[in-house]
């Protein structure tokens, strides 16, 4: 009988094997999975396994013989999913099937929404938003210490999330009531502060709510703080919306 898996990268790194979470416990270990899980069912190459595993100053000579080592230890660790760590020619790669890793759950439920809402089904397409971000459990890798990874694959990976909460919002302006989305967007913009949509989101989410005021002075706050921190003027939409609310159109 195939074990049953979960592993995860959209927070702490998981893997559960049969309902028991595998602890993977030296730190080159987490790396190695965490890499082999982020290019899920496609190989990847010992030169990058071998850059994700160590600061260019501190690479091995025997680096390629050590990752052959570390593998062999994860599959170990892993137990009846070892199996699906497979070697290939100057590559690795771990097998999954389609729910058997979180970041591939979040993917499909960000596409099923994507199609859902170019139908029309506004509800549907919320409904797997909503999905989508239940897959994560806090920030990314968090625990896998890999300054490549950090630097190239977690911006991403928030990004993606960022990208889909605001899709949800969006639908919830459309679908729900705006004030119970101020608190969440304050939230929010406090963990993105330089994150431009989710000020305008909240701009919105006041004038839906007819609290004009507080709009405003939600768009004179970005706008200070974007001039301090990069120099910068308020980007198109939140301007767009500053003349919006200006011209009484809310």
């Amino acid at each position: 009988m195939k074990p049953v898996l979960d592993f995860g990268v959209l927070g702490p790194l998981r893997a559960v094997v049969d309902g028991v979470t595998v602890h993977i416990g030296p730190r080159k270990h987490r790396i190695l999975l965490a890499s082999l899980l982020l290019r899920a069912n496609r190989p990847v190459h010992l030169d990058e396994l071998v850059d994700r595993l160590w600061p260019t100053a501190e690479i091995p000579r025997c680096a390629r013989s050590t990752v052959q080592t570390y593998v062999m230890r994860l599959r170990h660790e892993l137990g009846p999913a070892g199996c699906r760590i497979r070697t290939g020619p100057e590559a690795y790669s771990i097998e999954l099937g389609a729910d058997q890793l979180d970041l591939d759950r979040f993917v499909r439920h960000t596409e099923q929404a994507g199609r859902a809402r170019r139908s029309g089904a506004l509800s549907e397409a919320r409904a797997h938003l909503g999905s989508a971000l239940a897959q994560w459990r806090g920030a990314p890798l968090a625990d896998v210490p890999s300054a490549t990874l950090a630097r190239f694959e977690v911006p991403h990976l928030i990004e993606r999330r960022c990208r889909a909460t605001e899709q949800r919002i969006e639908l919830d302006l459309v679908l729900g009531s705006p004030d119970d989305l101020v608190s969440e967007l304050h939230t929010l913009i406090a963990e993105h502060p330089l994150h431009e949509r989710f000020r305008a989101l909240l701009m919105r989410a006041y004038c839906r709510a007819g609290r004009h005021a507080e709009a405003l002075a939600a768009y004179h706050a970005a706008a200070r703080l974007l001039a301090d921190e990069l120099g910068v003027e308020p980007g198109q939409e939140l301007r767009l919306r500053y003349a919006r609310l200006l011209a009484g159109q809310g």
